[in-house]
């Protein structure tokens, strides 16, 4: 990518022309003063303006854009939540996560509020640049105090956006010069600021599907080395995930050093090198009861985890294998759960020592009223930890009870655990974690409840977020 700054105004502030290729289409980012540097840049190079690019509304960055536009044309963007009180010309209102295109490079646009409400920064993974508005400059952060600003934000985007840019992106401020994220970490207090800081961490609970695994359920060789490193200093890695004990992947057996792993939700605790059963919290068998009598003959996909195995009707299992699933993953059902005649009246039958009941629905709908239905049946816990499931396990199972249980065993104060997760199910546990972490591919509404957002589950993000704040890499 080029890259041509224009340093304008009383404000000094930063605006850039980009482009890719000789007499090729460009973007402007930030006119905010003298228009005629742009215009007269613009055609001298003979490029072709595609977007005027906004990071946020104040007039230091926007002041030039209609007078560029007159001259040049293009479109004028912003985000929406600024374009709503903006009083000047919009021509595309802008949301976290659009891709911009650049004569074949994505330019990816990044809400990160604090600023203003609708602050943006525009990301290009390609050239490892970054134009940050006056959201991050080299050895501080855009002002808070102003109309549409708001600390709090600030420091949500700085934890789950900026934070997550690798140290060799270059970012491209508002005003001041630009440089690489790995000096805005060693000399931007105000960022640094932003960031949690535990103490010292003795244990990590980790869920395992779409956090700790990759999408191809694999420890990363990345992920490995960073639970070695940590269980060197001593830390506890505990895994802890709604498989039941036999789903659990027999490569995390071959890690050298995993002690524990909480298994069913919460409903098991377990030493790993001897296998022994530390803490058991099943469903009440009154509740088992009223559960089969609620859903008996109503074609759910229904799992029974009961002794540390998972089961499933016969009948669906054997459906699976012939004819597939359009709902569930055959590969994984297949592997990890055993088919049994009548699953209904097997777990009645086992009705004073089941872990977990799994229902899996085709609808978001169909979910949120058998959720209804459930919540009147007494001493359950209702979690999930993927879309369209219900996982029920008993009135005091959870992954958080469960670690409290371990928490206490081994003499460890909740400051300093962290936890990793996804999904709705692992909430409990970050929340009492001194440290929550979700990856970033949770939903939005699991990243905001965290107190860090790492990288995704296939960019080794339990592996950064280890290296970070327990190794301190």
């Amino acid at each position: 990518m080029n890259i041509k700054r224009f340093m304008c105004g009383n404000l000094l502030a930063d605006g850039y022309v980009i482009w890719n290729r000789p007499q090729g289409s460009c973007m402007i980012i930030d006119p905010g003063y003298e228009p005629r540097g742009y215009i007269d840049f613009v055609q001298k190079e003979k490029l072709s303006l595609t977007k005027i690019l906004l990071t946020h509304l104040h007039h230091d960055h926007t002041g030039a854009a209609e007078a560029v536009q007159d001259a040049l044309g293009g479109e004028i963007c912003m985000h929406r939540a600024d374009a709503a009180v903006y009083r000047g010309r919009i021509d595309t209102e802008l949301q976290d996560g659009d891709i911009l295109d650049l004569d074949g490079e994505e330019i990816l646009v990044q809400s990160t509020p604090g600023h203003t409400k609708g602050s943006v920064c525009f990301l290009s993974k390609k050239s490892r640049v970054c134009f940050t508005g006056d959201t991050v400059f080299d050895t501080d952060l855009g002002r808070c105090d102003l109309a549409g600003g708001n600390y709090d934000e600030m420091v949500h985007s700085i934890r789950t956006v900026a934070d997550r840019w690798e140290n060799d992106i270059m970012i491209y401020p508002g005003h001041e010069g630009n440089c690489t994220m790995k000096m805005v970490r060693k000399y931007n207090r105000e960022f640094n600021d932003c960031l949690p800081h535990p103490e010292d961490i003795r244990m990590v609970a980790l869920d395992l599907d779409g956090t700790t695994l990759t999408s191809q359920r694999e420890f990363s060789p990345r992920t490995i080395r960073a639970f070695h490193d940590a269980m060197e200093q001593g830390v506890h890695i505990v895994i802890s995930t709604g498989r039941v004990w036999g789903s659990l992947p027999k490569s995390m057996f071959a890690i050298e050093g995993l002690e524990y792993v909480i298994t069913s939700n919460g409903a098991r605790v377990t030493h790993m090198p001897d296998e022994e059963i530390l803490m058991e919290s099943t469903l009440p068998p009154e509740a088992v009861e009223q559960i089969i009598s609620l859903i008996r003959d109503r074609g759910y996909s229904v799992d029974g985890f009961t002794e540390g195995k998972a089961y499933i009707d016969e009948l669906e299992y054997r459906d699976m294998e012939q004819n597939g699933s359009d709902f569930r993953s055959v590969d994984y059902v297949l592997s990890t759960r055993y088919p049994v005649p009548d699953l209904m009246q097997f777990v009645l039958d086992r009705k004073d020592r089941i872990e977990n009941i799994s229902i899996v629905l085709r609808t978001r709908e169909e979910q949120m009223r058998l959720f209804e239905e459930l919540r009147e049946i007494p001493n359950v816990t209702l979690t999930n930890s993927f879309d369209y499931n219900i996982e029920i396990g008993g009135v005091s199972t959870s992954k958080a009870a469960a670690l409290k249980f371990l928490m206490k065993r081994l003499g460890i104060h909740k400051s300093q655990m962290m936890a990793c997760g996804d999904s709705p199910n692992d909430l409990r546990m970050m929340r009492l974690a001194g440290l929550g972490v979700a990856v970033a591919n949770a939903s939005p509404e699991m990243q905001a409840q965290a107190d860090y957002v790492t990288d995704t589950n296939d960019q080794d993000g339990v592996a950064k977020a280890i290296e970070r704040f327990v190794l301190h890499k």
